[in-house]
């Protein structure tokens, strides 16, 4: 190894790039809408990539932001301003570093140089493996353009990154698999140390800790070592914090006054935040949105009107809810409980309503019938003891605003699978003690008795029925007498007539309306 000192210039020319801190960016942020902005770039070393000459270091000060959303408006402000080279690692936060830059990688992955590392408590090749895998999670990517192992410190340390089981294979490894395109390490403490890992490895790029304090030998040791062998190097700690202070650069009281005074002025920013904060609330309690769409009613105060602080005035106004439209109704007890039975299956399955989507129909007081459809999506939970009835409700479409809030409606529910039904007027349905039947005409126009079931009474007046015996049951041939009954004697010819009183033809009995009322002989 070399010991020849190099010169300032080549120094400069050397360092391929420096990581800057987060430091700046609260002021950064008062400019968000300045143009995008290229910076000068270097080639970084045998890797062949131009990079920007500056980094941005993802570490403690980008963490200082309390709000995820400022963390990202300042990375982004960082990437349009032309620093595209983001440095992160596991331990920066752990973990909330790479968190915060994963977020921004779902829309800017291309956009950046992304950088991260190995933490120093992975030093064999499982840790490490198992480290980068957790750390591409975060980041919300399959690959990094730079991978380092962090924080070399001694011998000893190297030793165990060098080693049969040690990290550096898992880098290797990586490396070849294209999830890092290159790797390389990084190291705060000692140049000489850098400066073997540098000769012992095969690596694409180093960080080391280099600034005008010339502290650690990295510029005498490690520096010489990375320009042999052309790699890249990312400079860290430029600024040598304290160190300068110490070499006698700046006077202590100097140092102190400058510390003093960039207090200040953060405390400053943290105070004009809290006022912009105030601000924002009061602007948002001025501003009333209402948390569903719909028709908005009176105003009940306007312009001008003296409000209490005590909150005694009337509300500003009512919102109603048009598309959907919700319809609420009661239905009896009875009728709960055939609907228990006849989905008793789905209750069992434990179907929600909303979910198993029961249609209704409704119709208005000036429509016929029930032309209208929705779904049941809601019912109450009990019965109400003192009108044995429960609240149900049911959701309806209502695009073009036909259904007005508060209107009365006539609601129907159909219980059980639709199903082939007979249905015959409800006048046409004789009584004989106990029985109920029907006159029907066959074929040779003879009246004959069929013995039905009534069932449920339509609202149009028909009804369904069922055979009352195995064969009794009404025919799809067969004409029902709908009028003129008391004329019409069993086993006796009639003469069908059309609904105007005109004979029908038996030619074409077949081809008339089912509902033709009789006439007798």
């Amino acid at each position: 190894m070399s010991n020849d000192k190099i010169t300032r210039r080549e120094f400069i020319e050397n360092a391929t790039l420096t990581v800057a801190s987060a430091t700046v960016l609260p002021s950064v942020l008062e400019s968000e809408g300045e143009a995008k902005t290229t910076l000068p770039q270097r080639t970084l070393g045998r890797t062949g990539v131009k990079v920007p000459i500056i980094a941005f270091g993802c570490g403690t000060r980008f963490l200082m932001y309390q709000s995820e959303d400022e963390a990202l408006r300042a990375l982004n402000h960082v990437i349009d301003s032309g620093i595209t080279y983001l440095d992160t690692a596991m331990d920066y936060g752990k973990g909330m570093s790479e968190t915060r830059v994963g977020m921004l990688m779902k829309t800017r992955r291309k956009d950046v140089w992304l950088a991260t590392k190995v933490t120093p408590t992975a030093r064999t090749r499982d840790a490490a493996m198992r480290e980068v895998e957790q750390s591409l999670k975060r980041l919300q990517t399959d690959r990094v353009d730079l991978l380092h192992l962090h924080s070399l410190t001694t011998a000893e340390d190297l030793a165990k990154i060098e080693a049969k089981d040690g990290a550096i294979h898992a880098l290797y490894q990586l490396r070849e698999q294209k999830v890092a395109r290159f790797i390389g390490m990084t190291s705060h403490t000692d140049g000489a140390v850098m400066a073997k890992a540098i000769e012992h490895n095969d690596l694409d790029c180093v960080q080391m800790a280099m600034n005008p304090a010339r502290a650690l030998q990295f510029e005498e040791l490690a520096l010489p070592a990375a320009k042999k062998k052309n790699l890249g190097v990312i400079l860290m700690k430029v600024t040598a914090q304290e160190k300068l202070v110490g070499e006698g650069a700046v006077s202590k009281t100097e140092a102190d006054k400058s510390e003093a005074r960039a207090l200040s002025l953060a405390a400053q920013v943290e105070a004009v935040k809290q006022e912009i904060t105030r601000k924002q609330l009061d602007v948002e309690y001025a501003r009333i949105t209402a948390a569903i769409g719909g028709r908005i009613g009176r105003a009940q105060l306007t312009v001008g009107n003296f409000v209490n602080a005590g909150g005694s005035d009337p509300v500003l106004t009512t919102i109603v809810s048009i598309d959907p439209i919700y319809l609420y109704f009661n239905i009896d007890e009875r009728s709960l409980q055939r609907y228990q039975k006849t989905y008793a299956e789905r209750i069992r399955q434990g179907n929600r309503l909303k979910e198993a989507k029961f249609p209704f129909h409704f119709g208005m007081d000036s429509e016929a019938g029930f032309p209208n459809q929705g779904v049941l999506d809601f019912a109450n939970n009990r019965v109400d003891r003192e009108t044995g009835t429960i609240q149900v409700r049911g959701v309806v479409a209502n695009p073009a605003s036909r259904f007005t809030p508060g209107s009365r409606v006539r609601v129907r529910i159909p219980f059980g699978d639709p199903y082939d039904a007979v249905l015959v007027p409800d006048t046409a349905i004789l009584t004989d003690q106990d029985k109920k039947y029907l006159l029907v005409i066959n074929d040779q126009n003879l009246v004959l008795r069929r013995d039905v079931k009534p069932g449920r009474l339509l609202e149009d007046g028909m009804r369904v029925v069922s055979a009352a015996d195995k064969g009794q049951g009404v025919k799809e041939s067969d004409w029902i007498i709908t009028v003129g009954l008391q004329r019409a004697r069993i086993n006796y010819p009639v003469e069908p007539l059309d609904s105007a009183g005109k004979p029908i033809r038996p030619a074409k009995a077949s081809e008339a309306q089912p509902a033709a009322p009789a006439k007798s002989n």
